[in-house]
């Protein structure tokens, strides 16, 4: 199970960089207040909490134990949502390449790198709710 952990994360770590890589932030200028932003960071970011809140809420709605402590006492379903909430979100969403982010924006202008910042906050908690929400809904 340990391997199948290791290639969730692997592959959430793909899937970020290549968002990274495709998103590459445009030169700052002053004509537009988006530009610099990470946005490849926040479209990962942003994906990693839709889909925890999915696999969290969908195991909420069908009794599903996803608590590490009791990984030895729960069934594959319990066993899958732990695999992909650590492994592929976990990945795929990461404070360390979000402060990246703020970092490189806030050196060049603080104001843009708290924007970023408290941006990525409130969407990550709409993001959140919304997977949660949608995982309570199915099935």
């Amino acid at each position: 199970m340990i391997w199948l952990l290791m290639g969730a994360g692997a592959l959430g770590a793909v899937v970020r960089l290549l968002l990274e890589r495709g998103f590459q932030p445009r030169p700052v200028t002053g004509a537009s207040p988006w530009a610099g932003w990470p946005i490849g960071i926040l479209l990962a970011n942003l994906i990693g909490t839709v889909l925890l809140g999915l696999v969290i809420g969908y195991a909420r709605q069908h009794a599903i134990d996803v608590h590490p402590r009791s990984w030895s006492h729960r069934g594959w379903d319990g066993r899958w949502a732990w695999l992909l909430a650590t492994g592929l979100c976990g990945s795929l969403s990461t404070v360390s390449t979000l402060f990246v982010g703020v970092h490189a924006l806030a050196t060049r202008q603080p104001s843009r790198g708290v924007c970023y910042l408290l941006g990525t906050l409130v969407l990550g908690l709409a993001a959140g709710m919304l997977g949660f929400t949608a995982g309570n809904l199915i099935g």
